[in-house]
């Protein structure tokens, strides 16, 4: 999928980009993966409206290979980055726009 890359560049550009704000409890390293399944899952049905789930599983697993790889992603210091008010309206999106509006803004 072209725009899965595409996708998940803009989410490492946001994530970041992010500045450290704590807010409450901080966010885990298991919640910035959902996350990442989140905006991957929202990304894959906004191109491709009739994914199968297979399809979507394919994309979640290239989403989870890439966040490791490419250190552009940061994925490490997404705890220390992702304020809990953002990775919560994130979490609560419906979708990829408003995903990366709960993160950047």
């Amino acid at each position: 999928m072209p725009g899965l890359r595409r996708g998940l560049g803009v989410l490492g550009t946001a994530l970041a980009a992010l500045a450290v704000a704590s807010c409450g409890r901080k966010v885990s390293d298991a919640e910035c993966r959902k996350l990442l399944d989140h905006y991957t899952e929202l990304l894959v049905r906004e191109e491709e409206p009739t994914s199968t789930p297979e399809q979507v599983a394919r994309a979640l697993e290239e989403a989870r290979r890439t966040a490791e790889e490419d250190p552009r992603f940061e994925m490490a210091a997404c705890p220390s980055r992702v304020a809990r008010k953002s990775y919560d309206c994130a979490m609560n999106a419906a979708s990829v726009d408003a995903v990366e509006r709960c993160l950047v803004f």
